[in-house]
């Protein structure tokens, strides 16, 4: 199969698994993302082998109970999931830090994996020589 076949084939499964969408509230605080629950008595004829839970949000405070906002799929033994897909990750900005190294180390050290230790500008606390931060990779922009 084709990359481009593949990839319709993903969204149009992902639009066939989200062609039934059901909002509901329970008081049960053990629902998560991706369980199988078992409605009955409902008068929806496409839940009757249950939903899948696909997101939850809690609220509560000392005035009321406790409540659980759900979102789930009817359960279709044959039909995949597919969720919508997830952007790819972009850094919207820069951080400025200076590259530091143990004591008596004329030049920032690297580790085997090419990343550094820094001091952050908004980090006001003292630290240990070389251990400011975890290890992070250098980030430069693209040339051209």
């Amino acid at each position: 199969m084709e990359s481009g076949e593949w990839y319709a084939r993903l969204r149009h499964e992902q639009k066939i698994s989200q062609q039934v969408i059901i909002h509901g509230k329970s008081n049960r605080y053990a629902l998560a993302p991706g369980q199988w629950i078992n409605i009955k008595g409902s008068p929806l004829n496409n839940i009757n082998d249950g939903v899948i839970i696909l997101s939850v949000q809690g609220h509560g405070n000392r005035t009321e109970a406790y409540e659980l906002e759900f979102t789930a799929i009817p359960y279709q033994a044959l039909t995949l999931y597919r969720p919508a897909p997830i952007r790819w990750p972009q850094i919207s900005g820069t951080l400025p830090a200076r590259v530091t190294s143990p004591d008596h180390d004329t030049y920032g050290y690297i580790d085997t994996q090419g990343r550094y230790r820094v001091k952050f500008n908004f980090d006001l606390k003292t630290w240990k020589k070389g251990e400011e931060s975890l290890w992070v990779r250098l980030a430069k922009p693209y040339a051209g």
